[in-house]
């Protein structure tokens, strides 16, 4: 059983699952937050143009059976997915910037075109031609 235990331990540990956890804990917070901003400020504002007084009781009835369609429901959630979609695009742009540019800092010397690099080799050809 300890060695169980001492497994588990370096399974946690050692490898990405810490890293995992927070992920997902930053990713549901990420989203109750981006969720908040849509109900209380975003959707508020588009009611007051469609002169809805309470959009997420907002239906379009179907039928004579009392059926309905959700309708301000699923604008709320489809809002939600635009916002969280632009944010981490707008976020793994940033990353990419950032991992560009250290691995542009990590080369000392800029490489030269080819034309230059083959005018070089003709010049240095000619100046041992020469002595």
């Amino acid at each position: 059983m300890s060695e169980f235990l001492v497994e588990f331990r370096n399974f946690i540990t050692k490898g990405k699952v810490i890293d995992f956890a927070l992920g997902v804990i930053i990713g549901n917070t990420f989203s109750k937050v981006i969720s908040s901003v849509v109900s209380d400020l975003v959707m508020p504002i588009i009611s007051i143009f469609f002169k809805i007084s309470d959009y997420k009781d907002y239906t379009i009835p179907i039928g004579n059976g009392g059926a309905s369609i959700a309708i301000g429901s699923f604008i709320d959630n489809l809002m939600n997915l635009l916002l969280i979609t632009i944010i981490l695009f707008l976020f793994v742009k940033m990353v990419n910037k950032i991992k560009k540019g250290d691995a542009i800092s990590l080369n000392s010397e800029p490489s030269k075109p080819d034309d230059i690099a083959l005018l070089e080799e003709i010049r240095d050809l000619l100046k041992n031609k020469i002595k």
